[in-house]
């Protein structure tokens, strides 16, 4: 592109002088040194015709650069909004994967991730009382609930940095996958223990 701009320099340059020097207004006050009147006549009409083809070239030229520079531009603007959609569509595609995740819903053919039941259990005489310890780590109130996974639940709520120490008592022996679900705001965090009753 900067050799085109030098080309079109140059032919203005030397059309411009051109055209200054040999129109038909400045070309009687100029004098040829050694030339004759028909000698002057053919090299000014020479010129002349030099020039008029010069100013009728130019316009193609420059419409011919305005154009590949349009078209550049066009094609520029295109991979932009091109670029900008694949942008947004993934930051979106992710955004909705994560939400649905977080909802539980099978994004892309994958279950979502749950929390696993611990491998270590816990074995107590039934009705013998089994003690937990809940702390709220959480910078704002939490609530709790449990499932004691015998019919019988428990639920309530923690103020922030508080402790709460609960107790539950089978009466039939087994093993009780124990749940227990804290929420605090919009964070929902699953816990499991097992416990083998005796």
């Amino acid at each position: 592109m900067a050799k085109l701009f030098r080309i079109l320099f140059w032919i203005f340059l030397i059309a411009g002088a051109s055209y200054y020097l040999f129109s038909k207004d400045n070309t009687s006050s100029y004098t040829f040194p050694d030339m004759r009147h028909e000698e002057r006549e053919a090299l000014t009409g020479s010129l002349s015709a030099a020039v008029d083809g010069i100013k009728a070239v130019i316009p193609k030229i420059i419409g011919s650069a305005a154009q590949k520079g349009e078209e550049a531009a066009a094609k520029l603007e295109n991979k932009l909004k091109e670029s900008t959609f694949e942008f947004l569509k993934n930051s979106l595609n992710t955004k909705l994967e994560n939400f649905g995740e977080s909802l539980g819903v099978d994004i892309h053919g994958v279950p979502p991730k749950t929390e696993e039941a611990s491998p270590v259990i816990f074995a107590i005489p039934a009705d013998t009382p089994a003690y937990f310890s809940i702390k709220n780590r959480e910078l704002q109130s939490a609530s709790y609930e449990i499932d004691w996974r015998d019919g019988e639940k428990d639920k309530g709520n923690l103020g922030v940095g508080k402790e709460l120490v609960v107790s539950h008592s089978w009466k039939r022996g087994g093993d009780y996958e124990i749940k227990f679900k804290i929420t605090s705001g919009d964070k929902v965090k699953d816990y499991q223990i097992v416990l083998s009753i005796f």
